[in-house]
């Protein structure tokens, strides 16, 4: 018989190891991305690791060749108590959104903690930064928490937090799953 923190009544062996991998060397704060002092046009690429507040989309939206195109708009937050908006758009937008599992990866959802990968991130001082995210760059998500379960498939997506005391990738991610579930009241 299992509880809600994956652990067996009987031991207390570690029931889901995290799917994911990542260097936290490579991890930038959304606090550090949208504050930065860049005082010409600039543009870079960023990974970011955040929690799915609040999304818009997908949808499928006209261009003006008249063609159409897939737009997801999100916002996010950290650890740090930041929150920014990130736009989708393409195939990555129906992608992560869920209209469209061509590769059989999961839609995120509001409350995942996703790890974004090639997220692009463009300076025009004065106005604020603006976050994106198109196939241009190649970006990747990775869920790696699902606070709100909704189904028993969602089990693949909550790795048991307990080993966050031994890895720092997972203690990164139980920050933000912390961060996340207090901003929400889930605790």
């Amino acid at each position: 018989m299992e509880d809600d923190t994956n652990t067996t009544i009987e031991g207390d062996s570690i029931r889901r190891f995290p799917t994911f991998h990542f260097s936290l060397h490579k991890v930038s704060s959304l606090s550090s991305v949208i504050l930065a002092d860049v005082r010409t046009r600039q543009r870079r690429l960023v990974t970011l690791l955040v929690a799915v507040l609040e999304m818009d989309g997908p949808s499928v939206v006209p261009t003006k060749a008249g063609e159409e195109m897939g737009l997801l708009k999100i916002i996010v937050g950290d650890e740090t108590g930041c929150v920014s908006k990130i736009v989708v758009w393409r195939e990555t937008a129906l992608v992560w959104g869920g209209g469209e599992d061509r590769l059989g990866l999961g839609a995120m959802r509001k409350g995942d903690v996703v790890l974004l990968e090639n997220v692009a991130v463009t300076y025009a001082p004065p106005a604020k930064p603006t976050i994106s995210a198109s196939p241009n760059e190649r970006p990747v998500m990775t869920i790696c928490y699902r606070t709100l379960p909704t189904e028993r498939s969602d089990r693949k997506v909550r790795p048991d937090l307990r080993l966050a005391r031994t890895d720092a990738a997972m203690r990164k991610v139980a920050e933000v799953v912390d961060w996340v579930e207090g901003a929400a009241k889930l605790r």
